[in-house]
This record gives structure tokens, sequence and C-alpha cells, in this order.
């Protein structure tokens, strides 16, 4: 009965002598009954061996829809941009018909693959 007592004190405190956070009679001691126990000696080799942590899938899932959200807002962005540009350059250019002719074709432009995107997606 002594020697599982002995087992359970010890198991319960390998974590801590991994980490280096026994003092050294507790060390001793350690050492002492890991030199006898067989099975005792296996925990701290398995509590050695790196760990592998595999991510979740909705962790997965939730990182493409990251990726996704910040590139959508970013085509928003861009999008909002060349369609405003054209009709401030539009609005502006009274005196240029030619800059105002090639803003109202790159506004006509936006529109339409703006039409595409939504018609396709």
């Amino acid at each position: 009965m002594e020697q599982k007592l002995t087992c359970d004190t010890i198991r319960d405190l390998l974590p801590m002598y991994v980490d280096d956070m026994t003092s050294e009679a507790t060390n001793e001691l350690i050492k002492e009954h890991l030199s006898e126990c067989k099975e005792c000696n296996q925990i701290l080799e398995n509590m050695k061996q790196p760990v592998v942590v595999e991510t979740a899938p909705e962790v997965k899932d939730f990182k493409k829809y990251l990726k996704k959200s910040r590139a959508s807002i970013l085509y928003w962005i861009m999008g909002v941009l060349t369609g405003y540009l054209p009709i401030y350059v539009m609005v502006n250019s009274e005196k240029h018909p030619f800059v105002k002719g090639i803003a109202v074709a790159n506004g006509c432009t936006f529109l339409l693959v703006a039409v595409v995107q939504v018609v396709l997606y």
C-alpha cells in the first residue's frame, strides 16, 4: 500500500519536476523513486514528449471566413472608390468636356461590372 501512495505522490510531482520547479531535496527523492519504479519512469518519458496539437475544424473554418471577410471589405472599399471617383470627376470637370466624357464612360463601365458581379455571384 505504501508503494502505491509513493507512486501517486511522485506522479503528482512529475509535472513540476519536468518544468524544473521542484527543490533539490524533492529532485533527489524523485530520482531515487524513478530508479526503482519503471511505471513512473515511463510516465516521465511520456511527459517529456512534445505535445501534438491539432486545430479544431471550427477554428480552421473561422480563419477562412476571416480571410474572406477581410478580402470582401477590401473589395468593397475599392469598389466604392472606383464607383464614386468618376462621379466626382464628372461633377467637378465642368470646363473640360473630354475629362467629363471619360468619367462618364468609366462610371458606365463600373456599373456594368457591378451588375455582372451581382448576377454571377
